[in-house]
């Protein structure tokens, strides 16, 4: 744990120190990425009453953000736990510093809530074929994969405290299936139409797509038959980037 702070703090900081050029346009659309040190009395209300209702006895050795990921808040503890809040302060989960390695464990099959398996199978029709839970850096997550009649198959990750999705993935075609996530989100057959038009592709044909949560943002990222990545914002259809394979 502590060589990974050390390699983690000396990418920081090299990262900072190399900060100071303007953003480029992705970067004015969303704010930069990367942890950020706050104080303790920056942190929200309710987080600092879990912490004193649950950890009485600890105090706060420092607390950051991320605004890239759902574990918006990481705050440690003079007991060795860190722990994982989102952005309105809600507890997602934690991790006992004293472990040499990052807390993760599987717990078989079968483990998802029947609420967020209903989730997926709303919103991709077919037959479950993977059904687990798991924890990755102190969140409890849960993972759905999807298969329909024509061998399709869709991945759905969630935040399981939260009941929200945070990716969806597809490797495994055909495409040939409609993606309504979120009703404030654009679906996904809009996404390719718009990521081939900025790929200037005449084959729409699509090897492969993921849909992304996160918590500032969320954005398709989809690959085209002719070398194409294109990522798009899932909220209002802007094209963030076009990238092209070697």
């Amino acid at each position: 744990m502590k060589k990974f702070q050390i390699l983690f703090f000396a990418a920081f900081f090299s990262i900072m120190a190399t900060s100071c050029e303007m953003f480029d346009e992705v970067d004015e659309m969303f704010e930069e990425s990367g942890d950020r040190k706050i104080g303790s009395d920056q942190l929200p209300a309710n987080i600092l009453e879990y912490i004193s209702t649950n950890h009485p006895k600890a105090t706060v050795l420092y607390a950051e953000i991320d605004p890239d990921y759902t574990a918006y808040y990481e705050v440690e503890l003079s007991n060795g736990l860190e722990l994982y809040f989102d952005q309105d302060g809600n507890f997602l989960g934690l991790d006992d510093d004293d472990e040499e390695e990052e807390s993760y464990k599987e717990n078989g099959n079968g483990n998802v809530p029947q609420a967020l398996v209903d989730k997926a199978l709303a919103i991709f029709n077919g037959t479950v074929v993977y059904n687990d839970t798991y924890t990755e850096n102190g969140v409890q997550l849960a993972e759905v994969t999807i298969q329909n009649e024509e061998g399709a198959r869709v991945e759905f990750y969630f935040v399981q405290s939260i009941g929200e999705i945070y990716e969806i993935e597809a490797e495994k075609g055909p495409f040939n299936y409609e993606i309504e996530a979120n009703a404030d989100w654009i679906a996904l057959s809009k996404a390719i139409e718009l990521g081939c038009a900025a790929a200037n592709s005449f084959n729409c044909n699509i090897s492969e797509w993921e849909l992304y949560n996160k918590s500032t943002r969320a954005f398709y990222e989809i690959d085209f038959a002719n070398g194409a990545e294109v990522t798009v914002n899932a909220v209002n259809g802007d094209i963030i980037s076009v990238e092209f394979d070697d």
